[in-house]
């Protein structure tokens, strides 16, 4: 999945999630950034780094997720 695409996954999740009449896009996009922060917290703690892995669990594809979320 690319990192646009795993943005608009995590960001129509949370718009099932949370109740349309209470909420707007920048809450679903707000709540989508906390969680890929998160993501790229643990991945940091872990010492993962940007040369260790190609594949989606790499901080640098998390980060292109948070960058595609932000352009939504």
């Amino acid at each position: 999945m690319t990192p646009k695409e795993k943005a608009f996954e995590l960001v129509a999740k949370h718009s099932r999630i949370l109740p349309m009449n209470q909420t707007t896009l920048l809450d679903h996009k707000n709540c989508s950034l906390i969680a890929v922060d998160e993501i790229i917290d643990i991945l940091e703690d872990e010492g993962i780094t940007f040369a260790e892995y190609h594949d989606k669990t790499t901080i640098e594809y998390w980060l292109e997720v948070k960058q595609e979320i932000e352009a939504l």
